[in-house]
């Protein structure tokens, strides 16, 4: 069915520019967003990065404070009643050494950790 009496209008020149025109400009904000939302996932992924490996340094240099805690005995002279009763550092590790080492001394430290780790023994058949 037909209607004869109907007809669209044709547009004008000026209105197939700014037609264009609005297309470009919406063209240009739709890539702006992308861009801006690359920049920033890329800086998230950036700093996500960073925190991970700040953490995970910490968490090496606090098993490593955890293991002198242990090797120096120093839940035995810990206010924690938890790292009395499981003789090992159940804590943060700095707050039993820095009133352990002093009480002790750096040398002896260094003694009694050097005569509590194991030796390196080799494989069987090398001396």
């Amino acid at each position: 069915m037909s209607y004869p009496h109907l007809t669209t209008p044709v547009p004008t020149a000026h209105e197939l520019a700014k037609q264009a025109h609005d297309d470009a400009r919406l063209h240009m904000q739709q890539r702006a967003r992308q861009i801006q939302r690359k920049i920033f996932d890329a800086c998230e992924n950036y700093v996500d990065q960073l925190t991970q490996s700040q953490s995970s340094r910490a968490l090496a240099v606090a098993d490593a404070r955890r293991q002198y805690a242990n090797m120096l005995h120093a839940c035995e002279v810990c206010e924690k009643a938890a790292c009395r009763r499981t003789h090992s550092c159940q804590g943060e590790p700095a707050d039993c050494l820095r009133v352990l080492l002093p009480a002790i001394g750096l040398d002896k430290a260094a003694h009694l950790i050097a005569q509590r780790r194991r030796p390196n023994r080799g494989r069987k058949g090398q001396p």
